[in-house]
């Protein structure tokens, strides 16, 4: 069996983000350690905080655990991702709970509706 490197692990994740047709950004708060590696938005509002690690060894400092702790308490979950497997069952995750497609989001040509 082939190990992969967390670099590998967050290049198939990011790879598969594209080819559904969604993005994902490196993360980095200044003055702020510990946020999660990855920021992934897919089509219809589907948005994660994703951690990538190793798949095997690869464990939160301190900070990381501190900062995911406060971001739960928040009610936001920070995703951690291993292997590719990880990576397919979180998109598959982030697909189900997508909004519906025929949600009404305001915008510019129907601006008057909102009053």
């Amino acid at each position: 069996m082939v190990r992969m490197t967390e670099a590998e692990v967050e290049s198939y994740l990011v790879q598969q983000v594209q080819r559904l047709g969604g993005i994902t950004a490196k993360m980095t708060v200044a003055g702020r350690r510990g946020w999660p590696d990855r920021l992934v938005v897919i089509p219809q509002a589907a948005i994660a905080l994703v951690e990538v690690k190793r798949p095997k060894g690869g464990v939160l400092s301190p900070g990381q655990r501190a900062l995911h702790a406060e971001l739960l308490a928040l009610g936001v979950r920070v995703h951690r991702i291993r292997s590719r497997l990880d990576a397919d069952d979180l998109l598959e995750e982030l697909r189900l709970k997508a909004m519906p497609s025929n949600l009404w989001i305001p915008d510019e040509r129907n601006a008057d509706e909102r009053d």
